[in-house]
């Protein structure tokens, strides 16, 4: 009775599996379809995810062609394979992606031993290679991304000028930089430190730009309809209205952090000293699947009020500093013909920190 039990539970074990794999492709692949910021047909996702089979197995060759699959063993072809022509039938890729995954697991002993994570496999460095902004994260690594990451500190500077240092930009950063600016008193500057700051929400990105603001367009997304823009504006009321403000950035200030620098510098409310930003300018939606994994998918480009790209180009600093020596003097620096590209350069020095205090200290005079 008890043999008969267990071979129950665990035929019911390798249905919902079986059932689970086809539920998140056919997720995967409809927001891809639905929500991706291109258009694309679901075959750039299909090749690559399957393709990661062979990081499991080297015996395993994947050759995909405009019509057909052919899947090589051990340097032979096993079998070629029709493939769905409906490049956005969510459905149809979804039952042949694992019609295929049953396949190959006939053949590959190694494949059919790890076949509780193949799917992970698959949409982890599958979507690595379809988008290198979009992520898969499988449902053991949720509570890495959810840890409590700060990234933040705060200090008043000599001559009284605030200093903000943002590592990241979270839930987390927003509720410490509010604190900061509702209990610091008053300030003769401010001075914001994005640099190596990798990004993060773009939803606290434009609420801590839109805390030094009190009007006008921050930045705008476009997704895949072409001409449907969103327009992101400030609202009322700002901390320290005509307080000077220099912000530091460099060539590892990424994403959401540039949304915060690009819109603080087009409107004229602080200026930018450091290098060249990085130059990532794609917003990234997260979206939990039937597995308890998470997909972040690239959705939107984001551009400046003046309809400037950023992804791939960055945002240009005021002040380019960081190809100077840090012996170099700063009035001669500040005076020097700044008509050449700044260098994507991350060096992390306080060099750039007394810059941005000599502009301050300039402005009080």
């Amino acid at each position: 009775m008890k043999k008969i039990v267990c071979l129950l539970i665990s035929c019911m074990m390798s249905f919902r599996a079986y059932a689970g794999e086809r539920e998140v492709l056919q997720q995967v692949y409809t927001l891809i379809t639905d929500n991706y910021i291109e258009q694309t047909g679901l075959s750039a996702i299909f090749n690559p995810a399957f393709k990661a089979l062979e990081k499991v197995d080297n015996n395993i060759k994947v050759i995909q062609e405009e019509n057909s699959v052919t899947i090589y063993y051990k340097g032979k072809i096993h079998k070629i394979y029709s493939r769905p022509k409906d490049e956005g039938d969510a459905k149809k890729w979804a039952d042949f992606t694992v019609f295929m995954l049953d396949e190959v697991k006939k053949i590959s002993p190694i494949l059919a031993d790890r076949d509780f994570e193949l799917i992970d496999v698959m949409l982890y460095h599958g979507m690595q290679a379809f988008d290198k902004n979009s992520h898969y994260y499988p449902v053991l690594e949720i509570g890495q991304e959810t840890e409590k990451v700060q990234g933040y500190a705060s200090s008043i500077l000599e001559g009284d000028i605030l200093y903000i240092r943002l590592g990241t930009i979270n839930d987390y950063t927003q509720e410490s930089f509010v604190k900061t600016l509702k209990e610091t008193g008053e300030v003769k500057g401010i001075v914001l430190d994005l640099r190596g700051n990798k990004g993060g929400y773009l939803k606290q990105a434009l609420d801590i730009a839109d805390s030094f603001m009190s009007e006008g367009k921050m930045i705008y997304t476009l997704g895949k309809e072409p001409g449907k823009r969103k327009f992101y504006r400030a609202s009322s009321g700002e901390f320290y209205k005509d307080v000077p403000m220099v912000v530091l950035a460099d060539g590892q200030t990424a994403s959401a952090a540039e949304v915060v620098a690009l819109a603080l510098k087009e409107n004229g409310r602080a200026k930018i000293v450091g290098a060249q930003t990085y130059g990532k300018g794609t917003v990234q939606n997260i979206y939990k699947l039937e597995n308890g994994g998470y997909l972040a998918l690239t959705t939107e480009r984001f551009f400046s009020s003046r309809n400037v790209p950023i992804e791939g180009i960055g945002v240009r600093p005021s002040v380019c500093s960081e190809v100077f020596e840090e012996s170099s003097d700063i009035e001669e620096l500040l005076a020097y013909p700044y008509n050449f590209m700044c260098q994507k350069l991350s060096r992390e020095s306080p060099f750039e920190l007394d810059v941005a205090l000599h502009i301050l200290q300039k402005s009080q005079k």
